[in-house]
């Protein structure tokens, strides 16, 4: 639970419009081990704005790692951003995958 403050530029070229926020931030985190060798974490972040009344933004990322040999680890991610009020042209919902190879010491 906290306090964020957001600076963000939007655009391309020689008009980048900017929008000066100030969001409260709620947040919750899961996390599951299995025979020391699977991990998945789940987290939630809620952005409701203070500014910007009405404006909800929501980060969710679900990431399942499976350790390796000599130490690595790889991982596999899926996360979704959310904005219900987007500026100008852009989408309300940003969806992506990411894989990840680790080396821990």
């Amino acid at each position: 639970m906290g306090t964020v403050y957001t600076h963000e530029n939007f655009g391309t070229g020689s008009i980048r419009p900017v929008d000066h926020n100030v969001e409260a931030l709620l947040g919750t985190q899961y996390q599951w081990f299995h025979f020391d060798r699977y991990q998945m974490q789940s987290q939630l972040l809620v952005y409701p704005g203070l500014s910007d009344a009405g404006r909800i933004r929501t980060t969710t990322k679900t990431t399942f790692t499976v350790k390796l040999a000599n130490n690595f680890h790889t991982n596999f991610s899926f996360w979704d951003n959310f904005d219900s009020n987007p500026p100008f042209d852009s989408k309300r919902n940003e969806l992506g995958v990411s894989n990840g190879l680790g080396w821990t010491f």
